[in-house]
């Protein structure tokens, strides 16, 4: 007998639903069984396959590394044997409401998201950019990326801080290679948006007397900014996650590794507490992830 005959689909499952929950009891409460029924099968299943798959770290059940490339792989087996499902039964797609704070949403999640849905057919996105004044509970939106946002019906996790870098477009960096980044920083205008003043921060944190600058031109919006920078009319601080594609193909240069962190801001996910079982949560979360931090450890520099 073959080693796949002798495992259980619902074991299988199983695994693959901790990987998304790392809580017996709301796996349990997901499947109708008791945590003792949910053990047991993971018993079961490590017997069988001779791999230790779980182990506990303080209350909360942790997946071996072996087990959570694993989970993850059923996890894109069982979402594909769902859309197969969907198309089968002619079932109603369904429906999410997310919110993406709009430069984000414009420069960096629109197109990763029309590559992600040909893989998850089952889910219609509803994207909304957001705005400052936005509330996300007032909108009644399913899920967000935005600032961190409190509120009862949502729960609120962190992804990763706000990275401010100072960048030109690539003819602007051409006439300024080879200057220093205190002359460039004297001799060229600097980009900012009204009201928030990065550059300011960014002075700040360095030590520098902000009065020295010799012209700062305002924007009243984060894609304003980012298509002046990009036309070359002078120097952005730009957060790394929403340029790191120009920066990668050449269009933007990072003029130094001195990165800006504003403590108070980030990017925060954001979904309605009755939603905290459904598949597609950890699937979107995974996404975000993916761009906001995949290879972005090491900002690239020229």
């Amino acid at each position: 007998m073959k080693a796949i005959d002798k495992v259980s689909l619902k074991a299988l499952y199983t695994l693959a639903t901790i990987s998304r929950h790392k809580s017996l009891k709301k796996v349990a409460d997901q499947l109708c069984v008791t945590p003792s029924a949910i053990s047991h099968q993971i018993n079961r299943l490590e017997k069988v396959l001779g791999v230790k798959l779980l182990f506990k770290q303080g209350k909360q059940v942790m997946l071996t590394d072996d087990a959570v490339r694993f989970a993850s792989d059923l996890n894109g087996c069982f979402n594909d044997i769902e859309s197969s499902l969907q198309n089968l039964l002619h079932t109603e797609k369904r429906i999410i409401h997310i919110g993406v704070e709009s430069a984000f949403a414009v420069n960096r999640f629109t197109s990763a998201l029309g590559v992600w849905l040909e893989k998850n057919l089952n889910l219609d996105i509803r994207l909304r950019m957001l705005h400052c004044e936005d509330d996300i509970a007032d909108l009644n939106l399913d899920m967000a990326l935005s600032n961190n946002y409190i509120h009862s019906r949502y729960i609120t996790e962190y992804i990763a801080h706000h990275r401010y870098i100072p960048v030109c477009n690539k003819e602007l960096y051409g006439n300024i290679a080879k200057q220093s980044f205190s002359q460039i920083l004297s001799s060229q205008t600097l980009l900012d948006i009204e009201n928030i003043n990065c550059w300011q921060f960014w002075f700040q944190k360095n030590q520098i007397d902000f009065r020295e600058v010799q012209t700062v031109q305002y924007y009243s919006h984060t894609l304003l900014l980012f298509q002046a920078a990009l036309s070359g009319q002078g120097v952005a601080l730009l957060e790394y996650s929403l340029i790191k594609e120009q920066i990668e193909n050449g269009l933007l240069v990072a003029l130094c590794d001195d990165v800006l962190i504003p403590e108070e801001i980030g990017y925060y996910f954001s979904y309605k507490k009755e939603q905290e079982l459904e598949t597609y949560i950890p699937l979107i979360r995974d996404l975000i992830f993916h761009l906001v931090m995949k290879d972005d450890e090491c900002i690239v520099l020229k």
